[in-house]
């Protein structure tokens, strides 16, 4: 038997070295998959930092046919924690008088994410005052 392998051309010769670029290559290949694990280990080790951060906002305020108007909203959540069952409640008011409200329910905001909604008025909030809270949040 020979020490010699079988080269691409059929032809038989001493086995190619690996070149140095490919030894580059694949120390960055390994180097990147070494970090991705460490960074994914770190993450799930270090859990939620606390509850989560809520709040919402109106994104635009949109007729709906000639009886309706849309509020759509983004909920956020800034903070470590996940929340599910997220309420939401907007109130249009004239004066100190709340004149009309409407409600949603998120299922699901995980830390860090945002998520929309609308809330639907049968009065123009353009011509009231609009205010917009998280009323509350159960834990996952």
């Amino acid at each position: 038997m020979s020490n010699q392998r079988e080269t691409p051309a059929g032809r038989s010769g001493p086995a190619q070295k690996t070149s140095a670029l490919e030894w580059m290559v694949a120390a960055i290949g390994l180097a990147v998959v070494v970090g991705a694990a460490v960074y994914m280990t770190v993450y799930a080790a270090r859990g939620a930092d606390g509850p989560p951060l809520l709040s919402v906002r109106t994104v635009s305020v949109v007729p709906m046919g000639s009886s309706s108007h849309v509020v759509r909203f983004e909920a956020r959540n800034d903070g470590g924690g996940t929340a599910a069952s997220v309420h939401l409640s907007a109130e249009l008011r004239s004066g100190n008088e709340v004149v009309e409200t409407a409600r949603a329910t998120l299922d699901y905001l995980p830390r860090n994410s945002r998520r929309g909604g609308a809330f639907v008025f049968s009065r123009d909030p353009g011509e009231l005052t609009l205010s917009l809270r998280v009323e509350g949040y159960s834990e996952p």
